[in-house]
């Protein structure tokens, strides 16, 4: 019997877990300069003993990081950097990569790549009525962005929704309660157990997560993904034969 709904993660997954990494965040990180020097202004404070110069808070997204890293440009460049290394998923710097990376999308400088396999599976699942989701740690707005300019044109519409750590972190049962609870909303218990979900990932933590909530869920093994240990697949189901796999496995008469 076919699954009631698919979850599936993006980096690793569906795209080259390079794409992130080695393109959108240097991107972002080379535009940046020029949209501080465009974007900085200063306002002047007067008291009766001193003028102060304070960073322009009226741009939002520069407003959102903390007042400590931006006295100057030079020092929110530099905060940006340091998170940047860091993997970090602080919101402000999502929001701002976000707004960057728009501007490469619209100019065609960024197009994001799916892997072939993927698209013909997707649209084959919902020919049999299951819904398809997407749970990525990049912001709702940066899925968006990622399936309007993708390499096969604008494919958002082959998704019934998109989910981002905004429901919890990826490695947490709780997340992927919480993405049930969202969809299928306070229904009979085994549903809200995730009977009828799969969740697709790279990522052995997040498969481990979804499946204490209930999912059955699958490893996805591509080109450049972080080698699998024997302990990581160790009674787990290993997904080396790409979306084709999922699909006669799961769809199987």
């Amino acid at each position: 019997m076919p699954p009631k709904a698919i979850l599936i993660d993006i980096e690793g997954t569906i795209c080259p877990i390079t794409f992130v990494k080695g393109t959108l965040y240097p991107y972002a990180l080379k535009a940046l300069p020029t949209y501080l020097s465009k974007n900085w202004t200063t306002t002047t404070t007067t008291t009766a003993a001193t003028t102060t110069a304070d960073p322009q808070t009226t741009n939002p997204l520069i407003a959102a990081f903390p007042q400590a890293h931006t006295s100057t440009p030079t020092a929110l460049l530099d905060h940006i950097k340091t998170l940047t290394i860091q993997n970090s998923k602080s919101p402000a710097l999502k929001a701002l990569q976000g707004h960057l990376w728009q501007a490469g999308y619209e100019s065609g400088e960024l197009v994001a790549p799916i892997y072939p396999d993927v698209l013909p599976a997707i649209r084959a699942w919902r020919s049999s009525q299951v819904k398809v989701y997407v749970y990525s740690s990049g912001s709702v707005r940066a899925q968006d962005l990622f399936f309007r300019y993708s390499c096969e044109g604008d494919v958002r519409s082959v998704f019934d929704g998109f989910f981002d750590t905004g429901v919890g972190a990826k490695v947490e049962a709780g997340s992927y309660r919480r993405i049930l609870r969202e969809v299928e909303g306070e229904k009979r218990e085994e549903e809200e157990r995730g009977e009828g979900w799969v969740f697709l990932s790279d990522h052995v933590g997040e498969v481990k997560a979804a499946i204490e909530a209930g999912m059955m869920g699958g490893i996805v093994v591509r080109e450049g993904n972080a080698p699998l240990s024997e302990e990581d697949k160790a009674g787990m189901w290993v997904i080396e034969g790409g979306f084709a796999e999922v699909t006669e496995k799961l769809f199987a008469e």
